[in-house]
């Protein structure tokens, strides 16, 4: 809590800051700012029930960012009748 308490007089104070302030998970557990463990019973929304940092996953999701996929931007589009058309890049 003290990096909170140090930061305060810096925040803008528009939302309660919620406490405690998880740092980094493992599985179902999750560690404060203060490296107390917790166990992670919840589940919200748009998130997975898969835990954190599972090794398996985190190394799928390494090689999926790392493949080149093509990319639109605004060059790409032709307009036609009103309507955008996608062009693919080559």
């Amino acid at each position: 809590m003290a990096f909170i308490q140090d930061r305060a007089p810096y925040m803008v104070p528009t939302y309660v800051r919620p406490a405690p302030m998880m740092v980094k998970g493992q599985g179902c557990y999750l560690w404060d700012m203060e490296n107390r463990r917790y166990l992670d019973l919840t589940a919200g929304i748009a998130v997975n029930s898969l835990g954190h940092c599972d090794p398996e996953i985190s190394k799928i999701i390494a090689e999926q960012v790392c493949i080149r996929r093509p990319t639109v931007d605004a060059r790409d589009n032709v307009i036609a009748n009103g309507a955008p058309i996608y062009r693919p890049r080559l």
